[in-house]
């Protein structure tokens, strides 16, 4: 393993002599962020071959990615060191903003040629030139001159003053006033919270250098970042209070026109794929957006990305954006037929108000030379019984392929018809359809006492007695009789009234398909 080292301001002299020196035009690459947010993404360090890597948990969670290495020259084997120090924690080498001329490099090495690279437009940096930030000159930013125009008659006593580190208290508190207003989950204000406590801790050392306004000598906007190079400024953080109309037009002009004159270009960070935070960047005309490159090794990730390119078509950036945050190894089952992966299923566990545990199945998909081989039905198979065994009550699933007959006729399926599903998960990724409206599903129950227990206590005048026949889950197999919000359940059939999984689905639908992301 390579002698990775936690970051520290300790290390700034000698991180700072590659980042400055070597480092690609990218906020990446800016110490003052590296530090900052070392505490979200366990940011390490080290020296190799007189090249220096950075280590990082990618969103702050489980899965390992790589920064470019850089310096004055690298050694292509670099690639099969790091490689192996993501195989010692049995992840993939998952590399992040690799510039054009290193991309090249990586296509040429064994583990480069078997990897999948793509480009990502959510994590383009947005560049542009200080003197258009300063002047606002030209018809295109036209509007903007008219917004900070309209600011500055509506609220004639502003002000505004540079930044320094005893201003930590007011900025944390236009931070959390920016939250509150956005409703943001208090996991998300309190990471970037912390990166701006980190800022002031170190205010000089850092090299931060901002602003912050005032109206009426109350503080309601800042905007702050570090020098990326003698000619590069990257911005870091900027918040407002957008009642006062025109504010983020005037603290952009603000901060671009106190920087030292020998800045050429800032740096404004991504969109991380906002809609509303692209269409602000691209409202100001950047000179360029940074064209870096990613790559992961071969490995499960990388199969799983090109069939689901293959068989659903989504973009680069979809596919990332599910793969990193919600696909990990316990929760996919996959098929090979030698190296092809032939077939995959993914599924994930929601709860609602009344049921713990709900399993919702997502991505199957089989590769085309594979299909009518019986594959699908396979990973079915083995993902449902995994619920099983995980004590899951029930499972829903959206029907991509209507011709798919086995949901229904194989593992006994029903459609769910009383209101479309509403997912929620922590960053809102859409598990449907796009639309809520057309997210109707089909659903099956897998742990029948248990569901039919929550059922009668939800539904006391419930009077019912049968007995469920279960082929796929003969565990189920028994006697119910539901009777004043009780179930009672016997091994022995002890009626002629049979049911099946399909008829309990359409006689005891679930009440609340509100779901809430569990893992």
């Amino acid at each position: 393993m390579l002698p990775f080292q936690d970051i520290d301001i300790d290390a700034k002299a000698k991180l700072d002599y590659y980042l400055n020196n070597f480092g690609t035009h990218n906020c990446n690459y800016a110490f003052a962020n590296l530090f900052s947010w070392r505490h979200k993404y366990h940011t390490s360090w080290c020296i190799y071959n007189n090249c220096l890597i950075i280590k990082f948990l990618i969103n702050g969670k489980n899965k390992i990615g790589y920064l470019q290495p850089i310096g004055k020259n690298i050694d292509p084997n670099i690639i099969n060191i790091m490689i192996e120090d993501a195989a010692s924690q049995n992840q993939p080498l998952r590399l992040y903003s690799m510039t054009k001329e290193f991309t090249d490099i990586y296509k040429q090495t064994l583990v480069g040629k078997k990897s999948y690279i793509y480009q990502n437009r959510d994590f383009e940096d947005y560049f542009y030139t200080a003197e258009s930030l300063r002047t606002l000159s030209g018809k295109n930013l036209q509007n903007k001159r008219n917004q900070i125009n309209q600011f500055k008659k509506l609220y004639k006593n502003s002000s505004y003053k540079l930044l320094n580190n005893t201003d930590k208290e007011e900025v944390e508190n236009l931070m959390m006033l920016w939250g509150n207003e956005k409703a943001l989950p208090d996991y998300g204000i309190n990471e970037e919270s912390d990166m701006i406590r980190q800022s002031f801790m170190h205010f000089d050392a850092l090299g931060i250098f901002g602003i912050i306004l005032y109206i009426d000598e109350h503080a309601v906007g800042f905007s702050f970042g570090s020098y990326l190079n003698k000619k590069i400024f990257c911005v870091h953080a900027e918040k407002a209070n957008t009642k006062y109309i025109g504010i983020y037009s005037y603290i952009n002009q603000l901060l671009a026109s106190n920087l030292p004159q020998d800045i050429e270009l800032i740096d404004r960070e991504e969109d991380l794929g906002i809609i509303g935070l692209r269409k602000s960047k691209l409202s100001y005309y950047p000179e360029f957006l940074s064209s870096d490159y990613y790559a992961i090794s071969k490995s499960d990730e990388t199969e799983i990305w090109k069939l689901w390119k293959t068989c659903f078509g989504d973009s680069d950036e979809f596919i990332y954006s599910y793969l990193i945050n919600y696909s990990k190894n316990d929760n996919r089952v996959l098929k090979y037929q030698g190296d092809d992966l032939a077939a995959m299923l993914h599924f994930h566990i929601f709860k609602n108000r009344d049921i713990d545990k709900i399993a919702y199945l997502y991505g199957l998909a089989t590769s085309p030379q594979y299909r009518k081989k019986g594959f699908a039905c396979d990973v079915i198979e083995k993902s449902l019984q995994e619920l099983w065994n995980n004590d899951v009550k029930i499972v829903f699933l959206i029907q991509e392929n209507k011709d798919f007959n086995s949901w229904y006729n194989k593992f006994d399926f029903t459609p769910y018809t009383e209101s479309p599903l509403y997912f929620h998960s922590p960053d809102n990724f859409d598990f449907g359809t796009g639309i809520i409206e057309q997210n109707f599903g089909i659903y099956r129950i897998l742990h029948a006492l248990d569901y039919l227990k929550i059922y009668a206590a939800n539904h006391p005048l419930t009077n019912s007695t049968f007995y469920l026949s279960d082929t796929l889950f003969p565990k189920n197999d028994g006697t119910y009789k539901i009777s004043n919000g009780i179930v009672e359940y016997q091994v022995m059939q002890t009626t002629d009234y049979i049911m099946h999984p399909q008829d309990i689905a359409k006689q005891f639908p679930p009440d609340n398909v509100k779901l809430e992301f569990v893992m």
